[in-house]
């Protein structure tokens, strides 16, 4: 036998065999002893990369890299071996170096003694290695960068490994099939079946809600840091809401955001109120921002510039062009509210500031996501209306008063219709079911370097009236990030594009429901029927109404870290949405009496809207005196193109060619085009000293194109500064059940540049005034280059966020005050040789305050291993008042009702009409406030006339009650909306319809049976003037909105067992409701739309969710 030790013997053996060997044992263990002293501060852990390697040669190097000394005979490693290992430690090394060969080993201290394996060792070894492999892997962060220092452990053992600087591991001789666990200090740990081709694993943050990630405007904070007021909703309670529109999905459920549905027709708009009403006349739309692009608000009728804000079955809210943008695709909507949170936007954070951030691609193995869902809609309220018993004995009684008798030409209810027949024309016209699916793929994926992610989302939307029309959506989008070694240079891009078809007819509501309860829609034998007198709202479905729009949203960021914590970025952004809007009103859906000279008609208006905003930035990071400094500084240049083409076409004979531009006669023809411009530099200075105190300071300067030359800039600004008062060891000491606690406060100025382009120059208009065929030009505006500026709104905020019991028990209150200044309003008067009564202006003096309290409460009430429920809560109280208007009594403001009365004192928002005294003769009657023996309308509040103040419309608190819950592979999740209000009942819209006193050809309200009233079928009755000039103008009219909602149920499935053996990692079924029931005393149709809209639809959803 001859023994190495890597030293070689003389070339003769001119000593006796023994004492060589006696002395090479010697050597040996000299050389032993010396290198064991030396390798003391040697690493032990091994790295190395053979193919077909002799086996002495990677011996030699796991020795020098190791410090122990290896004792074999020369023969037993004459073989070649593949060795891959990473930090691997001794034991590992050798494992996976002698698996292919016939040798074991012993370890002594540093030597370590090789020998031949016995034949049955061997055959057992060749049986393991079939069963066992060396596993190899990657860890990765969310974005994709490599994790060190993740603890990788074989389940069942205690056999572990720990990834290296760039995130790799390995693990030798593991049972394939053996479950390996990956764990990390602040990340959740996870779990992958051992396999030889291992995905990358990608590690998820672990975070308390306290340290999750709130977007804010060119930035990201926390909820532990922040010093603004920031609501968020998070993707994960967005996909449980069966809407089209993703900010639906806030409603009921942020504090100090109110969300008010427009109507039940897919596609119509909403309104969003953030902290109450700013302004008189500016809009009162939030700014929303999506992926940092600026994105309109304004109803799609009004962007296509239609004579009329919106179809008056959509409630006079039109259509939202944000029903472009798929729920699916929202990874989280922030919504910004005081100054500190508002003012980086400047004159354009007034009525706060909306976030909408899409989803980005996540690193690890590709990912494919589906959804499907399918569900029905149906209206979710109905209006009692008089039956036809009811209805007919009502005007029976008002011809008798009238001395009138019942003939064909006047009552045709009572004389020519089935009186045995009682339709309910809601449940004709409201009463379908309306049918949608949605159906999203998504595919995603990438490494430390690329992030990519695809979607497409496609959405149908029926409507619950007659006939087969309704909403389509078709959206694709792509996201890709990606980062250069060295991480220096990045760049992100996203694009989305949204095609969705609108053909919902606009039907009047009003002639719906009030029709006679007896009145025959069709003849016998299927033709419209037409009575003098009455309009048949049925042949309206015969019409053309197409709105179509396409949106293309586009942006890149290009970013370069120049020096540690200093960095460049630049945002570009694209926004362009287009509008081809066709109504038709056909000769089939006119009177066939007036065949002889019936026309069509056709509108039909094309419009685009271009942006283009570009915002470089620099972003800089130190820390100083202790603490972390935070700067940004940066600008925008923003261009703006509004191009419209509109045309009003008429007289064409044959509905088949309404579309046909050479048979029609064009009445009317416009076009239009709007230039704007915005610039803007900007800052922020934060300060976090020793994770306690923070203080923040944001600065902007505005100027926009929609200002006269001299007003056109404005400046913006405000301070924030928070206590994290827990950190304090005073605290830690004595109040150990405190586990976060922090007070806040901020204060600073914002705009609001909701105006018209270019209100403050005369404007010519074409297309509405004409002769001998020429389209003239007529002023629509007058100069007013001094008194066009900026509104201000100075915002003030107090917080208090707690937190108790390890969190499990949170707690934040808040309470603020904004005032608006330098208002602008329609009244600043003018001669009337002027042409106009006056003009729009900023006035002096004025101020409007907004004031109120938020709560939000969210508390985990059992968490066990198969049980979880949580609960969060959140109410709004906010009180709206106008503190100075000089000169409001001479104001076109001081009437009231339906004419935008104001008061100083009250809010922006009156209820104000008559004190109803009760019913003399059977003829309503009302106070005279004034006591001048007349009665008359105008606000007395105002010395106007003798309308009083009945309240506001303004809730009195609002907010909402979640529940989840989840038990095993269940999840149930619901949502209570309430709302404490007063509002215009039905019998003040039924103004709008111009009916006579009760006993008119109209149908009424069956609560209309509870008051005593003469009836009549004449208009100019006394009866009828009373019922109309006092009664609907009266506090009878007002009445108690408030209701409680069940918003939004989802309950889920998840499957665990079977998947893998249909290739599918997840799987979820679920149900989903929206609108399921509301509790109300109001009178009329819903409490939360109000007026003659048809209601918020009752929504149910059966679907699937798979990932692959």
């Amino acid at each position: 036998m001859i023994f190495n030790a890597f030293c070689k013997a003389m070339p003769q053996a001119w000593l006796p065999p023994k004492l060589v060997l006696v002395m090479k044992l010697t050597t040996l263990m000299m050389i032993v002893a010396l290198v064991q002293a030396s390798a003391r501060g040697y690493s032990q852990r091994i790295t190395l990369d053979e193919t077909n390697a002799p086996l002495e040669k990677v011996l030699a190097s796991i020795e020098k890299q190791s410090g122990y000394v290896f004792f074999y005979d020369s023969k037993d490693v004459k073989q070649k071996v593949d060795i891959r290992v990473k930090d691997a430690g001794i034991e590992d090394a050798l494992s996976l170096c002698f698996r292919s060969v016939p040798l074991t080993y012993k370890i002594a201290g540093k030597t370590i003694l090789l020998q031949q394996k016995s034949s049955q060792e061997t055959a057992e070894q060749s049986l393991a290695a079939i069963k066992r492999m060396d596993v190899r892997g990657k860890v990765v962060d969310e974005k994709g960068q490599p994790l060190p220092g993740v603890t990788v452990t074989v389940k069942g053992t205690d056999r572990a490994v720990i990834t290296g600087s760039d995130g790799e591991y390995m693990i030798t001789n593991v049972n394939e099939g053996s479950e390996l666990f990956f764990s990390f200090i602040g990340y959740k740990t996870t779990s992958v079946k051992a396999r030889a081709e291992m995905p990358v694993i990608s590690m998820e943050v672990n975070v308390s809600d306290l340290d999750a990630v709130k977007v804010i405007g060119y930035g990201t904070t926390t909820r532990r840091l922040a010093t603004g007021a920031v609501a968020t909703i998070k993707a994960q309670d967005i996909e449980k809401q069966p809407v089209s529109n993703p900010v639906m999905t806030l409603s009921g459920r942020m504090a100090g955001v109110q969300v008010t549905e427009g109507g039940g027709i897919s596609g119509s708009n909403f309104k969003i109120s953030i902290q109450g009403q700013n302004s008189i006349v500016a809009g009162q739309l939030p700014l929303y921002i999506i992926d940092g692009i600026p994105f309109g608000g304004k109803p799609i009728e009004a962007t296509a510039g239609a004579s009329t804000s919106a179809p008056p079955i959509v409630g006079g809210l039109g259509l939202s062009p944000l029903n472009t943008l798929s729920p699916n695709d929202i990874e989280s909507i922030n919504v910004l509210k005081d100054a500190d949170a508002t003012s980086i936007y400047g004159s354009r954070g007034a009525n706060g500031v909306v976030l909408i951030t899409t989803r980005k691609g996540k690193a690890g193995n590709t990912k494919l996501e589906a959804e499907v869902y399918s569900g029905l809609s149906e209206i979710s309220r109905k209006l009692p209306m008089l039956n036809t018993e009811q209805y007919l004995a009502i005007r029976q009684q008002a011809f008798k008063n009238d001395g009138i008798t019942p003939a064909a030409g006047n009552a045709a209810d009572l004389t020519s219709f089935n009186t045995g027949a009682d339709n309910d024309f809601q449940d004709i016209f409201f009463g379908n079911t309306g049918h949608f699916t949605n159906a999203s793929a998504t595919l995603s994926g990438g490494n430390e370097r690329t992030l990519f992610l695809v979607s497409a989302n496609a959405r149908h939307e029926g409507t619950i009236l007659p006939g087969n029309s309704g909403d389509d959506r078709t959206e694709v989008r792509y996201n890709l990030q990606h980062h250069v070694p060295g991480n220096k240079f990045y760049i992100n891009t996203s694009a989305s594009f949204t095609k969705d078809d609108n053909n919902i007819v606009p039907i009047s509501v009003n002639q719906i429901y009030a029709l006679p309860p007896n009145l025959p829609l069709y003849t016998s034998d299927g033709r419209l029927a037409w009575y003098t007198g009455y309009t048949n709202p049925a042949a309206a479905l015969k019409n053309i109404y197409s709105v179509k729009t396409n949106n293309l949203l586009a942006n890149a960021t290009l970013g370069y870290n120049i020096l540690p914590g200093l960095s460049f970025k630049t945002d570009l952004g694209y926004n362009r949405i287009s509008v081809n809007s066709v109504t038709a009103s056909l000769i089939a859906a006119q009177n066939p009496a007036n065949a002889a000279s019936a026309t069509g008609q056709v509108t039909k208006i094309s419009t685009s809207n271009d942006l283009v905003v570009i915002e470089p930035q620099f972003n800089y990071g130190v820390t100083l005196f202790g603490g972390k400094l935070d700067a940004l500084a940066g600008g925008t240049y923003q261009k703006g193109n509004y191009d419209q083409d509109f045309f009003l076409l008429g007289s064409f004979k044959n509905d088949a060619l309404y579309n046909d531009l050479g048979s029609v006669t064009p009445l009317i023809s416009a076009n239009g085009f709007i230039e704007s411009r915005f610039v803007s530099v900007f800052g922020r200075l934060s300060y976090n000293w020793d994770g306690k105190y923070i203080i923040s300071g944001n600065y902007r300067r505005d100027g926009s194109s929609r200002f006269s030359p001299g007003h056109r800039f404005g400046n913006f600004g405000s301070m924030g500064a928070a206590w994290i008062f827990s950190e304090e060891d005073f605290i830690k000491e004595h109040l150990s059940w405190l586990s976060f606690g922090k007070l806040r406060s901020s204060y600073g100025s914002v705009g609001n540049d909701q105006i018209n382009d270019y209100g403050y120059t005369p404007v010519y208009q074409s297309g509405f005034t004409s002769y001998n065929g020429q389209t003239g030009l007529a002023p629509s505006g007058i100069e007013n280059k001094n008194y066009y500026s900026w509104e201000i709104t100075k915002k003030f905020n107090l917080s208090l966020d707690l937190g108790f019991l390890k969190d499990r028990i949170s707690l934040s209150g808040t309470f603020f005050r904004n005032r608006t200044s330098n208002l602008l309003v329609n009244s600043v008067p003018l001669a009337s040789q002027a042409g106009f009564t006056g003009y729009m202006g900023n006035l002096s003096g004025t101020l409007v305050q907004n004031k109120g309290i938020e709560l939000e409460l969210n508390t985990t009430n059992v968490r066990t291993r198969r049980l979880t429920w949580s609960s969060s809560a959140n109410l709004t109280v906010s009180r709206n008042k106008l503190l100075a208007y000089p000169g409001l009594e001479t104001a076109p403001y001081s009437t009231g009702y339906f004419t935008q009365g104001y008061a100083v004192g009250y809010s922006l928002n009156l209820l104000s009409g008559y004190r109803y005294t009760g019913i003399e003769n059977g003829l309503p009657t009302v106070a005279d406030l004034n006591g001048n023996g007349t009665i008359s309308t105008g606000l007395a509040a105002n010395h106007k006339g003798d309308f009083d103040i009945l309240g506001t419309k303004d809730p009195k608190f609002y907010g909402g009650l979640n529940n989840s819950i989840l038990f095993n592979n269940f999840q149930l999740d619901f949502l209570f909306q309430f709302v404490k209000q007063r509002a215009y009942n039905i019998y003040s819209y039924l103004n709008t319809i111009g009916f006579p006193a009760p006993g008119g050809n109209y149908n009424l309200p069956e609560d209309i049976l509870k008051y005593n009233f003469n009836y009549s079928t004449l208009a100019g009755s006394t009866a009828s003037q009373a019922y109309n000039n006092y009664f609907k103008l009266s506090d009878e009219t007002v009445g108690d909105a408030s209701f409680i909602r069940l918003k939004n149920l989802s309950l889920t499935y998840k499957f665990t067992h079977g998947l893998k053996r249909i290739g599918v990692k997840n799987l979820n079924i679920f149900l989903r409701g929206q609108n399921l029931w509301t509790v109300t005393n109001y009178i009329g149709f819903d409490p939360e739309t109000q007026g003659t809209a048809i209601p918020p639809l009752k929504l149910y959803s059966l679907g699937l969710q798979a990932s692959f």
